[in-house]
């Protein structure tokens, strides 16, 4: 059994299974709750696992961590960011499901960060899956230098349901007064 306590991060899990034979086998893996995406299973020897830990710790060690809550390291991945042609973008959030976003000029990609569905519409450009986890837009030449809307397109559908239960819910109430308005009179 495998538990992660901490949801916001990104957790490998390590667990030995008895030798294996050829053949087929089943593994069965169940979430016990919450919202949890299990992306890969990989079956390596504990050997080359250490191994990739050893590699994956090395390669790792040569990028820079910050701290995004310090204002003068903000400041500093903001020129990062500038030199490496990424910028932030101005935005407006209307909701959850819905973000005003001004266009830049001098763009080609916009990259949302929320976990990737292919829901979410910039007007009329889809989402495609960045990095196999974020959402990303391609912007037309006359996208550029206006606002755009971003909008996750199933809320419509919840939007529509909220509507008919309003007005099924009235038209019971409706119907409730009148057959009591009726009844009253007889």
């Amino acid at each position: 059994e495998v538990k992660n306590q901490d949801f916001n991060t990104f957790h490998w899990s390590y667990f030995e299974i008895p030798t294996l034979t050829s053949g087929t086998k089943i593994i069965e893996v169940t979430n016990l709750g919450s919202a949890v995406a299990l992306n890969t299973v990989l079956l390596i020897s504990k050997n080359d696992y250490q191994q990739a830990v050893e590699t994956a710790e090395k390669l790792t060690s040569h990028f820079n961590t910050y701290n995004f809550n310090d204002q003068i390291v903000s400041q500093e991945i903001q020129k990062e960011l500038n030199n490496n042609n990424y910028f932030f973008v101005d935005y407006n959030r209307i909701n959850p499901t819905q973000y005003k976003i001004n266009i830049p000029n001098n763009t080609n990609w916009i990259v949302f960060t929320d976990h990737y569905n292919q829901g979410w519409n910039l007007e009329d450009s889809k989402s495609y899956p960045f990095y196999a986890m974020v959402n990303g837009f391609y912007l037309k030449k006359n996208d550029l230098n206006r606002t755009l809307v971003l909008y996750f397109t199933p809320q419509k559908t919840i939007e529509y349901g909220v509507l008919l239960s309003l007005i099924s819910f009235s038209f019971i109430l409706i119907l409730i007064s009148i057959f009591k308005f009726k009844s009253k009179f007889k």
